[in-house]
């Protein structure tokens, strides 16, 4: 299952973090990864795969 969570920054950007179960290998962890755009929509920092 997927949730997601948006935030919106004092600039005008976006921040937005998600978080999945993972069933496709044994480690049975949740990845999050995290995206950060600017007013005009381009994305500013790359994915970070988490835990």
């Amino acid at each position: 299952m997927e949730k997601r969570a948006r935030l919106y920054i004092f600039d005008g950007g976006v921040f937005e973090m998600a978080a999945y179960e993972d069933d496709s290998d044994d480690d049975g962890g949740t990845h999050v990864w995290l995206e950060l755009y600017d007013r005009g929509g381009d994305r500013r920092q790359a994915d970070a795969e988490g835990f």
